[in-house]
């Protein structure tokens, strides 16, 4: 296989795998209730602010 050929089947995998990923997080958009999600308000503000912490740990300890 040529450099050429495999670099453009690296690009389209990588395309299909953007494409999949992008319908799971449509058809889970699809499934969840935005008023499951009010009534939840606390543990979704908690998991928002807990990944934002570990990002900002992460790229503290990342960029060292």
């Amino acid at each position: 296989m040529s450099a050429r050929t495999r670099t453009a089947l690296e690009s389209l995998w990588e395309y299909i795998a953007f494409v999949m990923n992008s319908l799971v997080f449509l058809l889970i958009g699809l499934v969840v209730h935005i008023s499951a999600l009010a009534h939840a308000w606390r543990p979704v503000l908690l998991a928002v602010a807990a990944v934002l912490i570990s990002r900002s740990v992460s790229s503290i300890f990342w960029f060292r």
